[in-house]
């Protein structure tokens, strides 16, 4: 594991008996799901928690990167309207580096009910580009 990954503090998941709750950090919070025993949920609850933060680990610096990036173009001149055709461009040969079930995972799981619901939740700490 490298030392380099510090993940956020929020959100927070706790079990409540068997069932999982995510706090957010605006003291909200959204009933995930119930187990079926407490220590169940308490496992669920930990899984969840490093999810959600690694997930808004990942993007923050995504969102930090195509910032840095655009602005880094700009600079150099670069018209404004090949400025996203740049990104979607490098951004479509990343796949080829990741493993075909990693992208089909990635499409697949973000699409899902209440797993959009959360993501669009811990989302709305908009990091515009």
């Amino acid at each position: 594991m490298t030392s380099k990954i510090k993940l956020p503090e929020t959100p927070t998941v706790v079990a409540r008996d068997s069932f999982v709750v995510i706090v957010y950090d605006d003291s909200t919070e959204h009933t995930w799901g119930e187990e079926k025993t407490r220590e169940e949920a308490v496992r669920v609850a930990h899984e969840l928690e490093i999810e959600l933060r690694a997930i808004q680990y990942v993007r923050w610096h995504v969102s930090t990167f195509v910032r840095e990036m655009k602005e880094y173009l700009r600079g150099h001149g670069i018209n404004e309207s090949l400025l996203n055709s740049i990104l979607i461009d490098g951004h479509s040969f990343v796949g080829p580096d990741l493993d075909h079930s990693t992208l089909e995972s990635i499409f697949e799981r973000a699409s899902q009910g209440v797993r959009l619901k959360v993501l669009k939740k811990i989302g709305s700490h908009n990091f515009i580009v």
